[in-house]
């Protein structure tokens, strides 16, 4: 039987550190044996589907109050963050090219991100190709984090004291688990991820 699916993707379309990162991913399950304790694996899995289910509320709720999609509001984040070209910003939010590309246009429109040349282009008649946030774009960043922290808030309070903690602590495993620094975004990683 055929299991073209488990083949990595060629290398020119998959970035060292993604091919690493799924390599890595392989043989940790290559190496690793199923553990004996299936209730425990069945919920874990349980608790993930519930935090990811408060997870696409968040972020329902973030894009329902700022009328931007997560895309948009990652896209912003990558550019307040340094990313100034689409493919960059692809690359940090997890949208094809021609996705983040279409973002960016649509964010350049609406004002909250402005094109500007490369310093060392000399035709300046060219279609500028570099992007930075604008003032209009830094407010709605800081309106969406803090409409984030509000709903997060609201969500904490259902929990009790031990169960908030025992959150922190899955959060903090899994955190550290990864074996390197996360980008902090709004809701959460990449879509790529």
């Amino acid at each position: 039987m055929s299991t073209s699916h488990d083949d990595p993707p060629p290398a020119s379309l998959v970035a060292a550190d993604e091919r690493e990162a799924v390599s890595r991913a392989r043989q940790i399950l290559r190496s690793t044996t199923p553990g004996t304790d299936m209730a425990a694996v069945f919920e874990l899995d349980v608790d993930s589907g519930e935090r990811e289910q408060a997870r696409r509320l968040l972020v329902a709720g973030v894009e329902e109050l700022t009328g931007l999609r997560l895309g948009e509001l990652q896209t912003l984040t990558a550019v307040a963050e340094g990313a100034d070209h689409y493919r960059t910003v692809a690359r940090l939010t997890g949208q094809a090219d021609a996705a983040a590309d279409a973002t960016v246009t649509g964010l350049v429109d609406r004002g909250m991100l402005a094109r500007h040349h490369h310093p060392n282009e000399r035709n300046r008649k060219a279609r500028p190709t570099l992007v930075h946030i604008t003032p209009k774009g830094e407010a709605v960043l800081v309106q969406s984090e803090a409409i984030r922290f509000r709903l997060l808030d609201t969500v904490a309070q259902t929990f009790s004291g031990p169960q908030l903690e025992h959150m922190r602590v899955a959060a903090d495993t899994l955190r550290v688990g990864t074996g390197e620094q996360l980008r902090r975004q709004i809701g959460g990683t990449p879509a790529a991820s």
